[in-house]
C-alpha cells in the first residue's frame, strides 16, 4: 500500500539532489516539491487508514498519535 509514496519520496530525493548538484532547470525543483507533497499526503492517508482499521476502539487517540502536531492542532482549538 505504501510502495507508491515511498517510490515518490525516493524519486524526489534523487531529483532534488541532482538539480542542486548539476544546476538543472528550476522546473525540476517544482517536480521534486510536488513529489514530496504527494508522498507526504499519501503516507499520511495510508497511516491513518491503517491505524483506524487496526485499533478501532482507540481511533481518535491513534489518529492524534499518527498525525502528530497537525492532527492535534486541528482537533484542539484554543478559545
Amino acid at each position: 500500500m505504501s510502495i507508491g509514496p515511498t517510490f515518490a519520496r525516493a524519486t524526489q530525493a534523487h531529483s532534488f539532489t541532482a538539480s542542486q548538484s548539476y544546476k538543472y532547470h528550476f522546473a525540476i525543483y517544482y517536480l521534486a516539491y510536488g513529489l514530496n507533497s504527494l508522498s507526504w499526503a499519501s503516507l499520511s492517508i495510508a497511516n491513518t487508514m491503517w491505524v483506524t482499521e487496526a485499533f478501532p476502539q482507540w481511533a481518535a487517540p491513534a489518529v492524534v498519535v499518527v498525525g502528530g502536531r497537525l492532527a492535534n492542532n486541528q482537533a484542539i482549538k484554543p478559545v
